[in-house]
């Protein structure tokens, strides 16, 4: 059997540090602006998608009369 060696290499430049990480022990929002937010960003986004849907609707539709 032939001989094998293992080398071990380290993808970080030399000198460079470590990212600094905070840890939290507290939640960052309430329970309850959780579920305004939820709400706010759903009402918003079906707003913004019915206008898109209209719009594309009035481009794409056929036009009686306008020849």
């Amino acid at each position: 059997m032939s001989e094998q060696t293992v080398a071990k290499v380290t993808c970080e430049a030399p000198g460079e540090e470590q990212p600094r990480v905070e840890v939290l022990s507290e939640a960052l929002c309430t329970a309850s602006e959780l579920r305004q937010a939820v709400i706010a960003g759903a009402i918003t986004s079906g707003i913004f998608c019915t206008i898109v849907g209209m719009g594309i609707g009035y481009l794409l539709a056929p036009r009686r009369g306008r020849d």
